[in-house]
C-alpha cells in the first residue's frame, strides 16, 4: 500500500512542477499579434536600412518616403509604423500602438535582447525629452527624434 501511495504521490508532485513551468513559458512568449506586428516592423527596419545604406546622403535628419522604399512583394505595410534616420547613421522605426509594451517584449526577443529595441518613454517623471528604455537594458540615455511619439515601441539601427 505504501508503495503504491508513494509512487502516487510523485506522479501529482511532478504532474503539478512540470504545469507551472508550462504556465511561466506561456507567460514568457509575447502574444501572437505582438509576435506578428514585431516581425512586420522588423522587415519594414530592413527595408529603410537597405534604403539609407544604398543611397548615403539622401536622407539626413528626416524620415524616408514610402514611395522611395521597395518593399518584398509580399509585405503590407501597417499604418502604425513610422522611420526617421537621424544623421545619415542612425534608423529609428517606431510603431505608435496601443500595446506598445507587448511589442516592445517582442521586439527584445527577436532583435535576441538587443538594447537598440525597446519604448520611446521619458527618462524621468516630467521630463518631456524621451529615451530608449530597452526590456533587457532600461533606460539606454538614446535620445529620440522628435517625430517619435512618447510610449510608441522603437527598434533602432546603426550603420557604419
Amino acid at each position: 500500500m505504501w508503495p503504491l501511495f508513494t509512487l502516487c504521490s510523485l506522479a501529482v508532485a511532478s504532474g503539478y512542477f512540470l504545469m507551472v513551468q508550462q504556465v511561466k513559458e506561456a507567460a514568457a512568449t509575447p502574444p501572437p499579434a505582438g509576435r506578428f506586428l514585431a516581425a512586420s516592423m522588423g522587415t519594414y527596419r530592413a527595408t529603410v536600412i537597405d534604403y539609407v545604406r544604398q543611397h548615403p546622403g539622401a536622407v539626413v535628419d528626416a524620415s524616408v518616403n514610402d514611395d522611395a522604399l521597395q518593399f518584398p512583394r509580399w509585405y503590407t505595410r501597417h499604418a502604425q509604423l513610422g522611420n526617421h534616420v537621424i544623421g545619415s547613421r542612425t534608423v529609428v522605426v517606431y510603431a505608435d500602438v496601443p500595446d506598445a509594451a507587448i511589442l516592445a517584449e517582442a521586439l527584445a526577443t527577436l532583435s535576441q535582447g538587443s538594447i537598440l529595441a525597446g519604448m520611446a518613454l521619458p527618462p524621468a517623471p516630467g521630463s518631456s525629452a524621451l529615451t530608449l528604455h530597452s526590456p533587457t537594458g532600461g533606460d539606454t540615455g538614446i535620445a529620440m527624434p522628435a517625430v517619435v511619439p512618447p510610449g510608441s515601441a522603437v527598434w533602432l539601427a546603426t550603420l557604419e
